[in-house]
């Protein structure tokens, strides 16, 4: 089920990728060629998640591409963590 705040995310991760990537997968990130920019595949994502990742959420499909030049595919799935008000 979706949060009414799932697209506020995708959104800022869109905005932020590289700063996220370095921020969260700095592993990753120094692979990665920022230069080449990025390609959001949410079409794609439709097809995957239907057929391969059933019973799995992915929040984002990203088409990257390495500094090898090798075309890589991440898949990033966010975690909303849920609160609650504690009476007092």
């Amino acid at each position: 089920m979706r949060s009414k705040y799932d697209e506020g995310w995708k959104e800022t991760i869109r905005s932020f990728f590289p700063q996220f990537l370095s921020f969260f997968f700095p592993s990753i990130a120094q692979h990665i060629d920022s230069s080449k920019g990025f390609e959001f595949l949410d079409k794609e994502l439709g097809r995957i998640s239907r057929k391969g990742l059933a019973g799995r959420r992915v929040d984002t499909l990203v088409k990257a591409y390495l500094k090898d030049g090798k075309e890589q595919w991440l898949l990033i799935h966010v975690v909303e963590s849920q609160g609650s008000r504690v009476e007092r």
